[in-house]
């Protein structure tokens, strides 16, 4: 008896498990297909969704590259953060400096007007301590007996009969006395003495050059004008500059310091040792610490034939 037409063959078992195992692999290449053409190239692949085994060198590479890039992106970032924070601090830096360097601005100029201020003041000080002296001579080497004020009232007229060939009263002297304690090295102590008038003084003053009659200096008797303090520093100061032949003399006229450049040139009034900064070196500065006291080695006999106005 035939078979029946419209039948199908019927399949064994074996058949039946290699047509599934083909479908099974169709489906899983045509999901591997449809998985690469969907996903982005530049995704970061998932380590954990692949096996050691499975990775390609190319999706290794991916990762690696992926991972460097996010981390420098992040340091970038890091690093423009903290450079806008710096360049703000800078900038508050820079805003700080310009206000201090104006408020330092400010107190120099203050500075430079209040020293201009204080020496005019002292200028003006001395100048009032000054006045005082207009009658008064300072005498170096007169024989120094130790004897009282009337004593030294004879002697001084004596020395201006006998060396100065001027007639001089005793009422002709206000008030003298002698500088300082005597030592051996200082036996004959200066002698102030104030007239009565000032043209007295400037008679007596204008006949100093007749007290040059011994060769050796020790010996004269020299008539000085009585200076303050400052005036005696400044004309010390000039002294060194003639020693250095750095101007052509130095002397004082009508108790002004006064300085001549060269032999012919004018007279010029020495009121502050910045008048004598032009003629100086660095080093001669360290003059201007000295504080002359009229007691001292800067009293130095007036030998110059400038004579008062």
């Amino acid at each position: 008896m035939g078979k029946p037409k419209g039948t199908t063959k019927k399949e064994t078992p074996t058949t039946t498990t290699k047509k599934q195992a083909k479908e099974k692999q169709a489906k899983k290449s045509e999901a591997t297909t449809s998985s690469t053409s969907d996903e982005d190239k530049t995704a970061l692949p998932d380590p954990e969704s692949f096996n050691g085994a499975e990775l390609t060198l190319t999706q290794l590479y991916d990762i690696i590259r992926n991972l460097s890039s996010q981390v420098f992106e992040s340091k970038i970032i890091d690093f423009d953060t903290k450079l806008s924070a710096m360049k703000s601090e800078i900038d508050d830096l820079k805003m700080a400096i310009r206000k201090k360097d104006r408020c330092i601005e400010k107190l120099q100029w203050e500075k430079q007007t209040q020293d201009k201020l204080i020496q005019e003041m002292n200028i003006r000080i001395d100048q009032l301590e000054q006045q005082q002296y207009n009658c008064d001579v300072n005498i170096i080497g007169l024989p120094d007996t130790g004897c009282d004020e009337e004593e030294e009232k004879q002697k001084v007229v004596r020395f201006a009969k006998d060396t100065l060939d001027m007639n001089l009263k005793p009422t002709d002297i206000v008030q003298l006395h002698r500088l300082g304690k005597s030592s051996d090295s200082k036996p004959n102590r200066n002698l102030i003495v104030r007239f009565k008038k000032l043209t007295t003084r400037k008679d007596f003053y204008q006949r100093r050059k007749k007290t040059f009659v011994n060769t050796d200096p020790k010996k004269n008797v020299y008539i000085n004008d009585r200076v303050t303090s400052h005036r005696s520093n400044l004309l010390y100061a000039a002294r060194k500059l003639v020693k250095k032949k750095r101007i052509h003399s130095a002397w004082t006229q009508c108790g002004n310091v006064m300085i001549r450049k060269t032999e012919e040139g004018k007279p010029i009034e020495i009121k502050t040792h910045d008048d004598l900064a032009e003629f100086r070196e660095a080093k001669d500065w360290m003059d201007d610490v000295i504080i002359a006291e009229y007691t001292s080695d800067l009293d130095l006999p007036d030998t110059s034939d400038e004579d008062d106005i």
